[in-house]
């Protein structure tokens, strides 16, 4: 009996949530006891084995008891026949049916631990699912939905999981557009983090930032600054920054370094980034938080490049004489690059 009801005490320490505590001087332990973790979601299939698992506990449970009576019968006395009646048999059997309960118990209590730790991982995998958008609800056509982590596409049917670990397999046709739209997003590996987002850009995969479009990811201002920036450095062609345009958020704001993505074109000497910045509204006069707060134009300036002056030039206003008189410089390729010192100068006079 020590034996059976360290296994019991065992398994329910393992299982009950931190913070419980049980009496010590507890020997016996009811199956209830035997507690699901308040965390564990359990699909209809796992509850079924859950209770049919309880259920043997409680069988094992009951044996004990008969065969600890068996156990301890002390051998008799028969007055018919006048002869002491051996029951070493019974007592024999008695504790063979300790053991099988005890046996029942362990394999009972070894499966519910299994079944915990699964709904434990599983839940794992669908707060990893919540936090890069894969745990969504899901909407037909008809209106009805669920909330249900996005498994994988298998020919034309999504298939889903929910919380309590249910499986699911949906036509595709069925879904709303959105979905559609999202269950694929989700098959070509894309998920809706901003470090996922960055990726794609840097991957210069243009079409699957049109992706990111198409299922409404709204990044950061910060974010989206990144990634123009990540464009302006390396976007040659310039056809992933023309997607990145597609999301209509504000050219002008400051990424992780404290600079605009124009800046950062000025600098780099992407002309194609600059000129497709500039068309789309970005303003040359935006001063850097960081690198000595220099516009992209002083930026041009400072680089000596006459050509990203000149294209520069066109979406500012207000210029003062002195930088007119720096421009006009340039345009005639008069001018060499400027010390970063002399143009902050300027800049605080102007």
């Amino acid at each position: 009996m020590q034996r059976i009801a360290y296994l019991i005490l065992s398994f329910i320490l393992i299982s009950l949530p931190v913070g419980t505590t049980l009496a010590a001087e507890s020997a016996t332990v009811d199956v209830a006891d035997l507690k699901r973790p308040a965390d564990a979601q359990l699909s209809a299939s796992e509850k079924r084995e859950e209770i049919s698992l309880r259920a043997t506990v409680k069988k094992a449970q009951k044996m004990i008891r008969e065969g600890t009576v068996q156990a301890s019968a002390p051998d008799g006395f028969s007055k018919l026949s006048q002869k002491k009646v051996d029951n070493t048999a019974m007592r024999e059997a008695g504790e063979k049916q300790i053991e099988e309960g005890e046996l029942m118990i362990e394999r009972a209590a070894a499966g519910l631990a299994v079944l915990y730790k699964k709904s434990a991982e599983r839940n794992e995998s669908l707060n990893s699912a919540r936090e890069n958008g894969r745990m969504r609800v899901w909407t037909n056509k008809e209106g009805r939905s669920v909330e249900a982590a996005f498994m994988g596409l298998d020919g034309d049917k999504l298939l889903i999981q929910t919380a309590a670990g249910d499986d699911f397999a949906v036509p595709l046709d069925k879904l709303t557009e959105e979905d559609q739209v999202m269950a694929q997003f989700f098959e070509d590996g894309l998920t809706l983090s901003d470090d996922s987002f960055l990726e794609t850009v840097e991957s210069g995969q243009s079409a699957q930032v049109t992706q990111y479009i198409d299922v409404g990811y709204e990044p950061s201002a910060a974010i989206y600054a990144d990634a123009l920036t990540i464009c302006a450095k390396q976007d040659t062609s310039g056809r992933t920054l023309k997607k990145l345009l597609g999301f209509g958020l504000d050219l002008d704001a400051y990424n992780s370094d404290g600079q605009t993505a124009l800046s950062v074109a000025a600098q780099e000497g992407s002309l194609i980034a600059a000129e497709s910045l500039t068309l789309s509204g970005a303003s040359p006069m935006i001063s850097d938080e960081a690198s000595n707060g220099l516009s992209p134009l002083m930026w041009a300036l400072h680089l000596g490049n006459s050509e990203m002056v000149v294209l520069l030039e066109k979406g500012c206003e207000g210029l003062s004489d002195n930088l007119r008189t720096l421009i006009t410089l340039a345009k005639n390729e008069e001018l060499p690059p400027l010390e970063l010192e002399l143009l902050v100068e300027l800049r605080e006079i102007d």
